[in-house]
């Protein structure tokens, strides 16, 4: 058993890299299909927005929230609020 999951493993492909692009294109889609819209965008940084609470009974939406994603040096998306 143990000698199939090594013949298995060994015929997997190496992971490849991570590109900074490719990254920062997987986050902005998970998080507009979330409801985020993205306000500004270039290479290794977006900026995107949701709307905040609705409040007094649904007649006013709250505070729009930012966040930017930013791609660190290791190629992964860093998120921060502003």
């Amino acid at each position: 058993m143990s000698e199939a999951l090594l013949a298995a493993t060994q015929e997997m492909p190496p992971k490849p890299a991570l590109d900074p692009k490719y990254e920062l294109a997987r986050v902005i889609e998970a998080r507009t299909v979330q409801g985020y819209k993205v306000e500004s965008l270039s290479e290794t940084r977006a900026v995107l927005v949701v709307n905040g609470r609705k409040r007094f009974f649904g007649l006013r939406s709250g505070v729009p929230q930012r966040s930017e994603v930013t791609i660190n040096d290791q190629g992964r998306a860093v998120t921060r609020n502003m």
